[in-house]
């Protein structure tokens, strides 16, 4: 009986130091699982702010591709008139030249078509932070703006004219829960990081300690 008590107590020790030192991480698993549970996913990728492209019909006999493509190619009207054929992130003109970066006035008029926000401010963006709420976006990119709706920024491809991402509060709500979630306090894309193993183990120790703290425990 002493034996048994004794083995209950070392167990129950055990159990609550590993406790202790998880439960910032299982507080933030719960609460980041809640929050994706709970909110929409196209509202989180700004999706209720996109407007449907009307098709157009493209003359492919216009094009003179004098540069050989590898890999899938993509064609497009960027303005109104103007075909572009783009590969791996490089763009051309249906005459086979380099495609220009869109000033300020394209990019606002080429952001409200495809959005239903009334933007008015253009920043064009060179560089960014690991972290940046557009990363993984090719650079340079015109980051528009609704004053009236400041926290909804949209971020539109410099030369394509595509709309690349469309960040709102959700979505940065989302993005600091998910780094929390996997772990990932820089970049934030990646999945199975020694924390998160070590923590994992931790967790998943802390329930077996929990049973055998239920199998020890003397039942009347």
């Amino acid at each position: 009986m002493h034996q048994r008590l004794a083995w209950q107590r070392r167990v129950r020790k055990w159990h609550n130091r590993i406790a202790v030192i998880g439960f910032l991480q299982l507080f933030a698993w719960t609460v980041s699982g809640i929050y994706f549970a709970f909110t929409d996913i196209d509202h989180v990728h700004g999706d209720d702010y996109r407007v449907a492209s009307p098709e157009r019909l493209i003359d492919f006999s216009a094009l003179n591709l004098s540069t050989t493509f590898a890999g899938k190619l993509t064609v497009q009207e960027r303005l109104p008139g103007e075909v572009i054929v783009g590969a791996n992130g490089h763009w051309q003109t249906a005459q086979g030249h380099p495609v220009r970066m869109l000033n300020q006035a394209e990019a606002l008029s080429l952001g409200k078509a495809q959005t239903t926000l009334n933007l008015s401010v253009a920043n064009l963006i060179e560089s960014a932070e690991p972290t940046s709420e557009f990363r993984g976006r090719a650079l340079p990119l015109w980051q528009l703006i609704d004053t009236d709706q400041p926290s909804v920024k949209v971020y539109l491809d410099a030369y394509s004219g595509s709309v690349s991402a469309i960040r709102n509060d959700a979505w940065r709500i989302w993005d600091f829960l998910w780094s929390l979630h996997i772990m990932d306090y820089s970049t934030r894309d990646e999945i199975g990081t020694v924390l998160l193993k070590i923590f994992s183990v931790l967790t998943l120790f802390t329930a077996l300690l929990g049973i055998a703290l239920y199998v020890l425990i003397p039942r009347r």
